[in-house]
């Protein structure tokens, strides 16, 4: 009876072994070997949001409905891979990812901001030099879209934070343009 439980024991362990040098075949050497930490370099990499070709650029100006010639005070600011308009922070809409593409000296960027209770703008537009020229419009259910035109020119900027809804500082009041 000794001899019995010694040679399942023994058909045990071998069975157990052949399973562990069919995961190790499986999955390649390295999944035997303790896996390095990543240096501190590189870690910093992954942790930074990704950044967009308008970064840094704020704009202030107008913003208004289409058709109008004179709007709101507007502040357009890219930073870290986001877009964000100052003038609908109060309608609830929070900064989006964008996209931005060069040809020929212009830039032409697209952005889809949401708000829980106000539905979306869709954002697209172009900066060339100093000058912002976007359309927006803000989709909403049930509800007819409303088309809006922004303007704005480049402004240096005092502080670049989102916090509390607020529009990041200026260094500068708003031109005045018109609409389309």
């Amino acid at each position: 009876m000794r001899k019995n439980l010694f040679s399942k024991w023994l058909i045990a362990l071998a069975a157990l072994m052949f399973i562990f040098a069919l995961a190790v075949a499986a999955f390649g050497q390295d999944a035997a070997k303790p896996q390095e930490k990543p240096k501190p370099a590189e870690m910093s990499k992954k942790m930074e949001a990704p950044k967009g070709l308008l970064d840094g650029k704020h704009f202030v100006g107008q913003i208004g409905q289409e058709g109008k010639t004179t709007g709101d005070k507007e502040a357009i600011t890219f930073r870290r891979g986001t877009f964000h308009s100052s003038a609908c922070d109060s309608n609830g809409f929070a900064p989006a990812a964008y996209t931005a593409t060069e040809e020929g000296g212009v830039i032409n960027f697209t952005s889809t901001c949401s708000s829980a209770k106000n539905g979306k703008m869709e954002w697209s537009g172009t900066v060339k030099g100093d000058e912002l020229d976007a359309t927006a419009k803000m989709v909403q259910e049930g509800k007819e879209p409303v088309n809006m035109w922004a303007k704005g020119t480049a402004a240096k900027m005092e502080h670049m934070e989102h916090k509390g809804g607020k529009a990041p500082k200026t260094s500068g009041e708003p031109k005045k343009v018109g609409g389309k």
